[in-house]
């Protein structure tokens, strides 16, 4: 039976149970380009192999992985490539895909969202974008994505949702911001704020390093310029690991070390070998504090690293890198309002 919508035209009976399925859809707690993803997923418009070889687009219709017919859903749920990515997101996040029911792409994406709780609809959302994106990197390239780099980079996104998103509503009512407070290290440990700042007039990047003991006393601090433009994550990731060398020359062996950039924070946490191109910096970090006692990495807000921020602004060129023994005076009166 049809039945007349606002505007006048036919409209299927069950209008309202397909309206808030497709609610659902939009409802899913991640970015709007992963969201149009589960939108064109479910209405089977990706230019998958058998898409392509539909537009009589010059195409095989095979999976790059595995040579098989590609549909849409092999390349986001059967394929054996995603079957690891999804197996190792299930370690560490509860879910159930229930394959065996699939039967339409809009079907089975209406039943997942629906039996879901908000943070499996928002893996769903992440893992099929970085599916999709590993896929046509292979596509495009003469390199294979590794599934395990690619569920740690689905792990890691996930957690910056859960960070941004997932605040309670107390949180976002809330008038006011409470006041974040530097916290020390406890005794016999060395607290290693780190951070970097990319100069393009400088045409580099630079360090800064400040290492504080349990009173809050500065032992030592650094800044270092590099030639050469970097990625913000992997101008952190050179940040840290100059934090790292300064420490080991200081002869500190129980040290944690602070970073305001969380994926960076992530990677060096993650037990998962990284290939990409911060993960050879990343690498080079965990070698090099094998050596250490005690080692640990944190994310502190950008607030509470201002200090190594200030220094590495300070650093604009070769000259200019130093190690400071007294406190340098420009970050002097950052780190008294820090122990205040």
């Amino acid at each position: 039976m049809i039945s007349q919508s606002r505007n006048g035209k036919g409209m299927v009976s069950d209008w309202s149970a397909c309206e808030k399925d497709w609610k659902a859809v939009w409802k899913v707690r991640a970015p709007g380009k992963m969201l149009i993803h589960l939108w064109r997923f479910s209405h089977d418009c990706l230019p998958s192999g058998v898409q392509l070889r539909k537009r009589q687009i010059a195409d095989d219709g095979t999976c790059i992985f595995y040579g098989r017919t590609e549909g849409i859903e092999h390349s986001l749920l059967f394929c054996q490539f995603a079957r690891v990515v999804w197996r190792e997101v299930k370690m560490h996040i509860d879910l159930h895909l229930v394959r065996k029911r699939f039967s339409s792409t809009k079907q089975w994406l209406f039943d997942y969202l629906a039996r879901s709780t908000d943070i499996q609809c928002t893996t769903l959302a992440v893992v099929f974008w970085h599916l999709w994106d590993a896929r046509n990197e292979a596509r495009n390239s003469d390199i294979k994505p590794n599934p395990s780099r690619t569920s740690g980079k689905i792990l890691a996104y996930i957690d910056l949702i859960k960070q941004n998103l997932y605040r309670s509503c107390s949180q976002h009512r809330c008038e006011s911001t409470p006041t974040l407070k530097w916290t020390p290290p406890p005794r016999g440990t060395v607290l290693v704020n780190c951070d970097a700042a990319i100069s393009q007039a400088a045409g580099g990047v630079s360090a800064g390093v400040v290492l504080r003991d349990h009173s809050g006393t500065c032992l030592v601090a650094c800044c270092q310029f590099y030639e050469g433009l970097l990625p913000p994550e992997l101008a952190e990731a050179v940040a840290l690991r100059r934090a790292v060398e300064l420490a080991r020359d200081e002869g500190k062996d129980r040290v944690i070390f602070a970073s305001d950039c969380l994926s960076l924070v992530q990677r060096l946490n993650s037990p998962c070998f990284d290939r990409s191109d911060v993960g050879l910096v990343t690498n080079s970090i965990k070698f090099l504090v094998r050596g250490f006692a005690s080692v640990s990495f944190c994310h502190v807000n950008r607030v509470l690293n201002e200090a190594a921020h200030i220094l590495a602004k300070s650093c604009t060129h070769v000259n200019s890198s130093c190690v400071f023994y007294p406190v340098s005076e420009c970050i002097r009166k950052t780190l008294c309002i820090d122990v205040i």
